[in-house]
């Protein structure tokens, strides 16, 4: 055999990365005639290595014509079909080759070549790994194999086949370990299913090319790793010298309810790494949910140099919160419709004009038929659509005059960008809360416009009734400060100390709006904010927990319907339900409450 550059169209040459086929040797080439199998295989390799490919072509065709069990030949033409743009003809010619002994590293090499143009990336890594086995050079050919790693792993991850996948961006990792990009791509298959190790590689990520994306990601996974004690030190033991790993044992303990343990250990990472503020922003969340809200504030404010995140929107210090009471309230907004009436319960819900189109006739007629409380209804609405008051005044009269009122705010959102843009919309309900209770001076059941209401919600309002404000409430010890009271569905009693957290609120969302500081769960943050900060002279707060099982936030479907959901739950997420609100819309449970 001899050695002849492959050559490659001019789409492929940037890429390509000058591999050589194999050609078969002239043994005894002078002495050979015309119709010598092997001589006129040697003058088509010649033509070939000058560049004359069409000639190569013809020659490979002829002795194929004669000999069409030619290893050599079939493989150098699959060479050809490459060059010319047909991978899938190449990869069966090179195969059948193979396949009739051409098992040289050369030809492997080049079968990958082919495979890597066909699309057939696992394939390819097969190929690569067979023709370093018979001796290929791993200098040329390692780059290529680290490609194919990564390449197949996307298209094995797009096929849901996650496992696989991260097995071979692993190997990947192993062969390029100071590759930040290889790493980034193992995150989305770790995230979820491993949040140690993905704790581990987005540290070690973020460690080899920081940037504001892999910050995030550390961020995140410094939040969700640790859930059990024991094999979070069984992981921190088989990775030792990774003082930021501890993170997750910190969680860990916190999650367990070992809140001193916890604290120390978040201590020793601050000690350890005194320039990074992952330990400090998990440490200061500990504190809050001890109650110790000025600890905890300090230990925010170190995070706020970092960089943009949540933790700035983070306020606990009773001097802030002082401050902040003096800041004027946001005045009642632009009612373009009242109600025909007003219920004993207003429940209220706040939008764009987009969460209008698709949820707040759903919400209304639900309501209206089943929650057994003859409500009426407040729609503030944020840059609304033009028709939106002939819409509701149409619905009213469909369901009978129940009330409904709407009120608008016109900011024009859509110039902002999307964390903006959405926590403007979140936190515009609560900018008018207090207006609106004042106005109304009725309870108020503030709900999400993309929620349905499925039974008769009486016990429920009533039990809200023996609070001043009621809302889904979980562990603190277990999850985040912008989680611990949900938004979705909150009650607000018609009493002072109500009016005084949602004026608070209003404020905290106000000022961190103006601030630019319009980080997502701001509302959520606040309501945290206004619960945990206690200040002088305001009347005691009476919080009503509610389980979070009091609504559904997903769709379980059975012989092609949405499975019944359990008789405590009472409201229905739609849009929390699926990644495809057109779907959620097309199921019968709900569709069958949406309005023209």
């Amino acid at each position: 055999m001899t050695d002849l550059p492959e050559t490659h169209s001019a789409a492929d040459s940037a890429a390509a990365e000058a591999p050589v086929v194999a050609v078969a040797k002239a043994a005894a080439q002078a002495d050979a005639g015309p119709g010598d199998v092997q001589a006129r295989l040697a003058r088509a390799a010649d033509l070939h290595r000058a560049g004359d490919i069409a000639g190569a072509e013809a020659g490979y065709v002829a002795v194929l014509a004669d000999a069409p069990d030619n290893a050599d030949a079939l493989h150098l033409l699959g060479v050809v079909r490459r060059v010319q743009g047909k991978p899938d003809e190449a990869v069966r010619l090179m195969r059948r080759a193979i396949d009739l002994g051409a098992e040289t590293d050369g030809v492997w090499a080049n079968y990958a070549n082919a495979l890597r143009d066909a699309g057939e990336h696992e394939a390819e890594v097969a190929a690569l790994d067979r023709a370093l086995a018979l001796g290929a050079d791993p200098a040329s050919l390692t780059s290529r194999l680290v490609a194919a790693l990564v390449k197949a792993a996307e298209t094995l991850g797009a096929a849901k086949r996650k496992a696989e996948a991260l097995a071979l961006l692993q190997r990947a990792a192993k062969i390029r370990p100071k590759s930040a990009d290889i790493l980034d791509r193992m995150l989305p298959l770790l995230a979820d299913a491993d949040r140690l190790a993905g704790l581990e590689v987005a540290d070690r990520s973020w460690r080899l090319a920081p940037d504001p994306t892999r910050q995030r990601n550390l961020w995140e996974l410094c939040q969700w790793a640790g859930a059990e004690v024991a094999p979070t030190r069984a992981f921190l033991a088989a990775h030792p010298g990774r003082p930021l790993l501890g993170i997750a044992e910190a969680n860990a303990l916190r999650r367990d309810g070992q809140g001193a343990a916890a604290e120390a250990v978040y201590r020793k990472v601050i000690a350890t790494e005194p320039n990074q503020p992952f330990a400090a922003g998990r440490l200061a969340i500990l504190l809050l949910s001890q109650g110790r809200t000025e600890e905890a504030d300090r230990l925010f404010r170190t995070t706020d140099a970092f960089g943009p995140g949540r933790m700035e929107a983070m306020h606990f210090a009773r001097a802030f919160h002082e401050d902040l009471a003096r800041r004027p309230l946001p005045g009642l907004p632009e009612i373009v419709r009242a109600p025909s009436r007003v219920g004993d319960t207003v429940i209220f819900a706040g939008c764009d004009g987009s969460y209008f189109d698709r949820y707040a006739s759903a919400l209304i007629h639900s309501a209206t038929v089943m929650s057994g409380i003859a409500p009426s209804f407040h729609l503030h609405v944020v840059d609304p659509p033009a028709d939106i008051e002939d819409r509701i005044a149409r619905w009213d009269d469909m369901l009978g005059n129940p009330g409904i009122a709407l009120s608008v705010e016109r900011v024009g959102a859509d110039r902002f960008e999307r964390e903006t843009r959405i926590t403007t919309y979140a936190c515009a309900r609560f900018r008018v809360l207090p207006a609106l209770m004042a106005h109304y001076r009725r309870p108020i059941l503030m709900l999400d416009t993309d929620l349905i209401v499925l039974r008769d919600i009486g016990d429920f309002v009533r039990g809200a009734r023996e609070g001043d404000i009621a809302a889904v409430s979980v562990d603190h010890a277990r999850f985040e400060p912008w989680n611990w009271y949900w938004a979705d569905v909150m009650h607000f009693a018609a009493t002072p100390a109500a009016r005084t957290v949602a004026a608070r609120v209003a404020r905290y969302c106000d000022h961190f709006l103006e601030a630019g500081l319009a980080r997502w769960f701001l509302d959520q943050i606040a309501i945290t904010a206004a619960l945990h900060v206690r200040l002088e002279d305001e009347p005691r707060v009476r919080v009503i927990r509610v389980p979070s099982d009091v609504h559904r936030l997903n769709i379980e479907i059975v012989d092609g319907r949405d499975n019944v959901p359990p008789e405590t739950v009472l409201f229905w997420s739609a849009h929390a339900s699926t990644v495809s609100s057109a779907y959620t819309l097309g199921v019968p449970r709900y569709a069958d409450w949406l309005l023209s």
